[in-house]
């Protein structure tokens, strides 16, 4: 059985990558945090609206623990970003995540020695 991590969600929407957000909010966020193999993580569906950074949303729950789902009304399978991020998720994505960094700017974590992913939300 899998369940809707609406936790994080919300976390993402409304801490992480809003437009003044903080990534480090995502550590130990959500239903993944306590269940990787059942979680089915998501950044918006029919009636939950996106984060203001989109795809920085997508990065993170592609690369990360769970079951990601990618609803959009707006970004296709067939987007190159997420064609990228789906190819980066079965290539390299497995095993348990590591947090290395949790910052208010920067959050970074690595996958098990094979991938290393840094969400910078900063503009410069």
């Amino acid at each position: 059985m899998s369940v809707m991590d609406y936790p994080l969600y919300f976390t993402m929407r409304e801490k992480a990558f809003d437009s003044d957000g903080d990534p480090s909010t995502l550590d130990d966020a959500g239903l993944v945090a306590l269940h990787p193999r059942r979680t089915v993580t998501f950044v918006s569906n029919h009636d939950s609206p996106p984060p203001e950074n989109e795809m920085l949303a997508y990065a993170y729950i592609l690369t990360y623990e769970g079951y990601p789902r990618v609803y959009s009304g707006r970004i296709d399978i067939d987007d190159e970003a997420i064609s990228n991020l789906l190819s980066i998720r079965r290539t390299y994505a497995a095993g348990p995540a590591l947090i290395r960094h949790a910052g208010s700017d920067l959050y970074v974590f690595e996958r098990q020695g094979n991938l290393l992913v840094g969400l910078n939300r900063t503009q410069d």
